[in-house]
């Protein structure tokens, strides 16, 4: 995880998702336009709603995501 957060940084992906099943998680990296560094990770549990900072019309309803 380590080695593809650091990839992605470097060559610029704008945003970054970790989806932990098991936990029922799912963490969004967003890159800083001027540092270009990841900023503090938002995380988001089985009963939200995720939303892109890179697809503002994309919503994802987790519920559906993590439902077994």
């Amino acid at each position: 995880m380590r080695i593809k957060y650091d990839l992605y940084e470097e060559n610029e992906v704008r945003e970054y998702w970790i989806v932990a099943p098991e936990h029922e998680t799912m963490f969004q990296f967003v890159l800083d336009e001027t540092t270009k560094k990841y900023q503090g990770a938002k995380i988001y549990v089985s009963d939200e709603t995720f939303s892109s900072s890179v697809f503002p019309d994309m919503e994802i309803d987790l519920t559906k995501i993590f439902t077994q």
